[in-house]
């Protein structure tokens, strides 16, 4: 971004919110009030345009969310960052927020110091998605023209071989997002791993209310759709549609080509997450597997240790005791008999041992071999 201040529109009603919001933003931006929905959509509109908007919700007359619908709808600020400012902390509300076009939420009273940051990461956002239209267009162009040849089924069938290379989950996350692209379907996807949540959006970075909306809705119905918007929740995979066709025909089919995908990138999801798993309990295994070699070991030093002192004092006793040599023979055999017998169980709890690793080792190879098949697919 340039080092010359990035100019953000308020609007708000209140004197008061205003005067606070000047106060901490003043020293970061370049600062324009509007107090109504009407005067911000002129304001919106003049040279330089603004970076973001900064909406109150509730106001008099049009409301953020109709002044949101109507700065998304002109072709001149609809690519204009909007962050709602509201006292209503629901998800009804910030649904409303999302689909009139906001990009985050935040909640009065309003902290300084979040305020700031979702504001740099609204602008970033912004800067980022702009840059990745610009890069991908002549790529994307030439992508979809190949993938159109074979038909909606074709990238269907194309994810589904595409997956068996997968080894990361950001990975699986940008190749759904990849091929509802190549289908004309702007789209993000979540997955919510147990150690990990991936998010991937087909514009870049994913703006935080989505990803918020998508963890919100994920353990609700499987498919949530609202106009043109639609969520799909399969197991750990999460993905909204943001412009499903108007054709009903037509929306029914990419419907059941994203139920495929989505099942599909879930079996590949739990599959490496199982890998994972197994993995970490591999490495786990083979830690307690060498502490208690090593314990083992040590353990047998210091039972031959006090075996060799306790035949060298008891060999000493003998003198004390006025045996023959004859009984003396016999008793040091007897007590040699049981040494060795007991050093004998510390060889057997050694060769358990070795059995241990055979089987770890086996494990791994196992996974290897399960790893290099999908590789080669």
């Amino acid at each position: 971004m340039s080092d010359e201040k990035q100019k953000v529109l308020v609007v708000d009603d209140s004197p008061s919110d205003i005067q606070f919001l000047i106060e901490n933003l003043k020293n970061e931006f370049t600062l324009t009030v509007a107090k109504s929905g009407e005067k911000a959509l002129q304001m919106a509109s003049q040279e330089p345009r603004p970076a973001a908007i900064l909406l109150d919700v509730s106001m008099p007359g049009m409301n953020g969310y109709e002044t949101c619908k109507a700065l998304k709808q002109n072709p001149e600020t609809s690519d204009i960052e909007i962050i709602f400012v509201s006292a209503h902390d629901t998800i009804e509300e910030k649904m409303r927020g999302y689909e009139a076009g906001g990009s985050d939420y935040i909640i009065k009273p309003v902290q300084p110091d979040e305020l700031k940051q979702k504001l740099w990461v609204s602008l970033k956002a912004s800067q980022e998605r702009t840059n990745y239209q610009s890069d991908a267009k002549s790529a994307m162009d030439a992508a979809m023209t190949a993938i159109m040849d074979a038909g909606e089924l074709g990238a269907v069938i194309s994810f589904l071989r595409s997956s068996f290379s997968v080894t990361r989950l950001e990975q699986l996350a940008q190749l759904v997002v990849e091929c509802c692209s190549s289908m004309s379907l702007s789209s993000s996807v979540q997955i919510h791993a147990p150690r990990e949540i991936v998010n991937f959006c087909s514009s870049g970075a994913m703006p935080a209310l989505e990803a918020e909306l998508l963890s919100r809705l994920r353990s609700d119905v499987r498919i949530h759709q609202m106009g043109k918007r639609l969520i799909l929740n399969y197991g750990y995979v999460s993905q909204i549609i943001r412009n499903l066709p108007d054709d009903e025909e037509k929306a029914g089919r990419m419907r059941d080509h994203l139920a495929i995908i989505l099942e599909g990138a879930n079996d590949k999801c739990r599959a490496l997450i199982l890998q994972t798993e197994i993995q970490k309990l591999l490495t786990e295994s083979n830690e307690s597997m060498a502490r208690i070699h090593s314990t083992q070991s040590a353990l047998k030093q210091r039972s031959m240790d006090i075996i060799d002192e306790l035949m060298d004092k008891f060999q000493r006793s003998f003198i004390s005791y006025g045996l023959s040599e004859e009984q003396e023979t016999i008793l040091v055999s007897v007590v040699k008999e049981a040494v060795d017998a007991s050093l004998e169980l510390f060889e057997q709890g050694l060769q358990v041992d070795d059995e241990m690793q055979l089987i770890l080792q086996r494990i791994r190879d196992t996974v290897k071999l399960n790893a290099d098949a999908n590789l080669q697919h």
